[in-house]
């Protein structure tokens, strides 16, 4: 098989986990869309933990409440570490994952076209 520019071949950088799915996706002549497994290999080198399904996309939805916490915060330009540091004490039951903060931040800052909100001070609520 041909590696593509587009195709990710991502291992496991931290224990070297041989887990690995490959797929693309294409559409045959009658404008189907088909998802075609090119790369299977099932084996872990380690047991696997319930606990890391909390990191799963499906189960890091933040909640109103937790929105509405991060726009006050930004609007009182408190940046995103310190943030993230204060939703954890006080959600110590959420999984707050910095990356959702980050990109909640930036959608509300633009969303909100925030006076003074050129790259520099959002590079610094960011921080």
């Amino acid at each position: 098989m041909a590696t593509s520019k587009k195709q990710r071949n991502k291992g496991s950088k931290k224990i070297g986990c041989p887990f690995l799915v490959n797929a693309s996706k294409s559409k045959n002549s009658n404008s189907k869309t088909a998802i075609k497994l090119t790369l299977v290999n099932l084996s872990h080198n380690h047991q696997l933990v319930p606990e890391n399904a909390n990191f799963a996309t499906k189960y890091r939805k933040l909640n109103i409440e937790i929105k509405d916490l991060i726009e006050s915060y930004t609007l009182c330009d408190l940046d995103v570490p310190s943030q993230i540091q204060l939703l954890r004490g006080l959600f110590p039951e959420v999984t707050v994952v910095d990356y959702d903060v980050k990109n909640y931040v930036y959608k509300f800052c633009r969303n909100h076209k925030m006076q003074g909100g050129d790259a520099a001070k959002l590079s610094s609520i960011l921080k």
